[in-house]
């Protein structure tokens, strides 16, 4: 029981990081969802929020995966050849996020340190 709890108070931790990190770039946020449509002002331009959307879709998977093995009641596995490990959806979610939001936030550092709050 103490497992289950913890792992669901460290995913809604993260949860409010990530709706935190969302909010101090709202502006930012919001140029992308309009660039994204099509309605930005000014001239066209190309869309460059691709490594958002990627994130967007692996916390979302991450998510809803977290959400199946609990409404399911045991991990689900992934019909996919290999080792044991790798076809537990949600740990293979987890570990795939992970990697890439280390990736993100590595080429982003110089950013990082310059970077102030709105």
């Amino acid at each position: 029981m103490w497992g289950t709890t913890f792992h669901g108070l460290t995913g809604a931790l993260v949860l409010g990081l990530v709706v935190a990190h969302l909010f101090q770039r709202r502006r930012t946020v919001r140029v992308l969802l309009l660039a994204a449509v099509g309605r930005s002002k000014g001239a066209p331009t190309r869309y460059r929020g691709w490594s958002d959307i990627v994130l967007f879709l692996l916390t979302l998977n991450v998510m809803v995966s977290g959400l199946g093995d609990y409404v399911v009641g045991h991990t689900i596995f992934l019909p996919i050849p290999g080792p044991y490990v790798l076809q537990k959806w949600h740990a293979m979610s987890a570990l795939i996020l992970l990697i890439y939001v280390v990736t993100h936030v590595v080429r982003r550092r110089r950013r990082l340190w310059r970077s102030r709050i709105a």
